[in-house]
């Protein structure tokens, strides 16, 4: 739903990914300061001996810009592809880190959830497949116009 939402506001910030990240990033902050107090978290949060650590603030830091550059990244994808495509991009990238994990840590898995994996990676990859083949034909096609008008834009040269 939000990849549709985004697709239809890149108008209102001049179809630039970085403006729409941005905005994001900028509305997200108003939203976040108030559900934090209003819940006590700062109460918990100055609590922490964390808090006062160089340490932490130095991963906050990277922290906070990885996901400016994942939020970009995302408008981005959003922008030059489309909704659908996003999602079924995320939801591949979600099921891959499964498997990652799965391997890295060891942890076991249900035959059951081995199989729902296996329908994500391998749906994304028939859809993959079906919208490279449609882009080729596209392109194709795109080109035999171009050919075909070719000799016309030359006999209008020859003809001047």
């Amino acid at each position: 739903m939000n990849a549709i939402y985004v697709k239809k506001k890149y108008p209102l910030v001049d179809n630039d990914p970085w403006k729409i990240t941005l905005y994001n990033n900028f509305i997200s902050s108003f939203l976040f300061f108030p559900i934090m107090f209003g819940f006590g978290e700062p109460k918990v949060v100055m609590q922490s001996p964390n808090i006062y650590r160089s340490e932490f603030w130095v991963l906050m830091t990277i922290g906070g810009a990885l996901g400016v550059l994942i939020s970009f990244a995302t408008a981005a994808q959003i922008k030059y592809t489309s909704p659908l495509t996003h999602n079924i991009s995320a939801t591949a990238k979600a099921a891959a880190q499964t498997v990652l994990g799965l391997m890295w840590y060891k942890n076991p898995i249900t035959p059951l959830g081995g199989l729902s994996v296996a329908i994500v990676l391998g749906g994304s990859l028939l859809y993959t497949l079906i919208r490279r083949l449609e882009m080729q034909a596209k392109d194709k096609e795109a080109k035999s116009v171009v050919e075909e008008k070719q000799p016309a834009i030359e006999e209008k040269k020859i003809a001047s």
